[in-house]
């Protein structure tokens, strides 16, 4: 893993307005807007939180939510020292919005044009077979070994990344850690005054359970993602991914690639943003899960489900699916 200085560390906040301006994001080609994310803002140094009266006989607020992190990852098996480094990183702002924004991540939202299918510009059909003639080697490797044809490669790629040329733009490691503090009440309790409306939120008993939930699927995908980040030889706080941490052109969270991840070119490593790899990490994944060409409309379905739980999502797969297949 790539040595990282320690330097002392305020916790940051962003400002609440670009918390609320930015609830209905959604990074990729699952939402109706096809805008940008905001980029990773720089945000100033707030001033120390003040004392919420949690414990105050062990340390101060911010030492502590720092001490909760390097608990919990030394929990899932990181050395200490190396997970203290991480944590005391200038990078790794606190942002309570990143637990807004994953609480309330929109799901893929039908056309009003086309009922049940999500709207995108028909030019990505023609994009798609430019993009399978480009990779047209390594898509009929990745058919091969996996029973995956190009065009359902192609037709995923499209709709997560638009063939990976979406930008994205957060931290994944800063994603991760912020969604794990959702469980930490030092945390939750420091929100008063600072952030009330995401204070009295937390304390509605459905929200807080949902956000418990989300903090310890966070939690592990922290781990993961600062594991994969030390097999690729890479500094975890420069990943960069969406506003939910799914990385590369197919957009799998650091377990799933970690678990299912393949290398698609030979070069010994399994990464996901290269697209080689993220091609054949596709096949890998839909394989397992049921997909075989030729197959069954619901065994077609299910495979896809799997990627994304939602009846929007599948229809659109299977609509560019059959488009790109369609000569």
């Amino acid at each position: 893993m790539m040595g990282i200085v320690c330097q002392p560390m305020k916790l940051r906040y962003v400002s609440w307005l670009m918390i609320i301006v930015s609830l209905s994001f959604c990074p990729c080609l699952h939402c109706d807007e096809l805008q940008p994310p905001d980029a990773d803002r720089d945000v100033q140094a707030a001033p120390p939180l003040p004392s919420t009266g949690v414990r105050p006989e062990r340390m101060d607020p911010e030492d502590e939510i720092k001490a909760y992190l390097v608990r919990i990852l030394g929990e899932k098996g990181l050395e200490p020292g190396y997970a203290r480094v991480l944590v005391e990183d200038p990078r790794l702002v606190f942002d309570p919005g990143f637990i807004l924004k994953n609480l309330r991540t929109a799901p893929p939202k039908a056309s009003p044009k086309t009922p049940g299918i999500m709207e995108y510009d028909p030019v990505y059909v023609t994009r798609g077979r430019d993009f399978m003639e480009t990779y047209r080697e390594q898509l009929r490797i990745i058919e091969e070994r996996f029973g995956t044809s190009p065009e359902i490669i192609t037709s995923i790629l499209i709709v997560e990344t638009r063939l990976g040329t979406y930008p994205l733009k957060y931290r994944a490691m800063r994603v991760f850690a912020n969604m794990t503090l959702a469980q930490d009440p030092v945390f939750i309790a420091s929100l008063e005054g600072h952030y009330s409306a995401l204070s009295r939120l937390l304390k509605e008993e459905e929200t807080l359970k949902a956000a418990t939930a989300k903090a310890k699927w966070a939690s592990g995908e922290l781990y993961e993602l600062i594991v994969l980040a030390g097999s690729l030889g890479l500094d975890p706080h420069e990943i960069i991914g969406s506003v939910s941490g799914a990385l590369g052109p197919a957009q799998f969270i650091p377990s799933t690639f970690r678990k299912y991840g393949v290398d698609g070119n030979g070069d010994g490593r399994k990464d996901p943003f290269d697209m080689a790899d993220a091609m054949a990490s596709i096949g890998s994944y839909l394989s397992t899960s049921g997909w075989r060409e030729g197959a069954d409309e619901q065994r077609l379905r299910t495979a896809i489900w799997r990627y994304n739980h939602s009846d929007i999502y599948v229809n659109t797969i299977l609509k560019l699916y059959r488009e790109l297949s369609d000569t």
